[in-house]
C-alpha cells in the first residue's frame, strides 16, 4: 500500500480526481441556467454526491490513513508489528472505499441520467 499510494500521486491522478471537482459545479450551473429539469437536479446530485462521497470522503477518511501508512516503518517491523498496522488499517481503508466507489458509480449514473435528457 505505501508504494501504491505515492505511485497514485501523480498529474493523472490530480488532473482527473481535482478536475472533477471543479468541472461538476460548472456542469450545474450550466445545465441549471438553461432549464431546470429533472436532468439538471440529477446533474446536482451528481455534484453533491462526489463531493460529499468521493471527494470528502478521501480527504477526511482515506488520506489520514495512508498518511499514517507512509509514516510507519514496515521495512524494520516485526511480524506483530506489522499485524497491528495492517488491523488498524485495513478493515476502515477498505470500508471507506467501498463508500468511494458506491459515490463514484452513483455520480457516473446521475450524470449520464442528466445528460440522456431527463427534460
Amino acid at each position: 500500500m505505501q508504494s501504491i499510494n505515492r505511485a497514485i500521486l501523480n498529474p493523472a491522478f490530480f488532473s482527473s480526481f481535482l478536475g472533477s471537482l471543479a468541472l461538476l459545479p460548472v456542469c450545474t450551473w450550466v445545465y441549471f441556467s438553461y432549464s431546470v429539469s429533472p436532468g439538471s437536479w440529477c446533474v446536482l446530485g451528481a455534484t453533491v454526491v462526489y463531493f460529499t462521497g468521493v471527494f470528502g470522503v478521501t480527504m477526511v477518511g482515506n488520506v489520514p490513513l495512508n498518511n499514517a501508512l507512509d509514516k510507519a516503518d514496515l521495512a524494520a517491523a516485526s511480524a506483530g508489528q506489522l499485524a497491528q498496522h495492517r488491523a488498524a488499517f485495513e478493515e476502515r481503508w477498505n470500508r471507506l472505499n467501498t463508500v468511494r466507489t458506491v459515490a463514484a458509480v452513483v455520480t457516473v449514473a446521475l450524470m449520464v441520467a442528466g445528460c440522456i435528457g431527463f427534460k
